[in-house]
């Protein structure tokens, strides 16, 4: 077993306190779902959208510029690993992001994603 330290927000201060928790294997195996699930640029960018509004298929489609089969495709990955939900209203199916920490893992892979420009042989 290894020890993780996660970041919580506390709701009584302004900063971040580290937790420490056991990971174990069943616990491992979910987080590794759950990042598969996101490892993918489309699922990504729908996610994104998600974290900003509520959507429905068009919208996000026309957001993305991807076609609507490859959105719906997606959306029904991420619906089934549980990390967007959908509400039928009418004739439209509106989805949104169902773990509201997802915005915080999105801003942490595009930080880790996008790090600092080096030159090479420069240390």
């Amino acid at each position: 077993m290894y020890i993780v330290k996660t970041l919580y927000r506390d709701d009584s201060s302004v900063g971040y306190r580290l937790k420490h928790r056991k990971l174990n294997q069943q616990k491992a195996v979910k987080m590794a779902q759950v990042m598969r699930a996101v490892a993918h640029p489309t699922r990504l960018r729908i996610l994104a959208r998600l974290c900003q509004a509520e959507s429905t298929v068009n919208q996000i489609t026309e957001s993305l510029g991807v076609l609507q089969a490859i959105v719906s495709q997606q959306l029904k990955i991420l619906r089934t690993r549980g990390l967007v939900k959908v509400k039928r209203r009418g004739l439209y199916a509106h989805y949104s992001i169902a773990k509201p920490e997802l915005r915080s893992l999105l801003c942490c892979v595009e930080k880790c994603g996008t790090p600092g420009v080096r030159k090479r042989g420069a240390n």
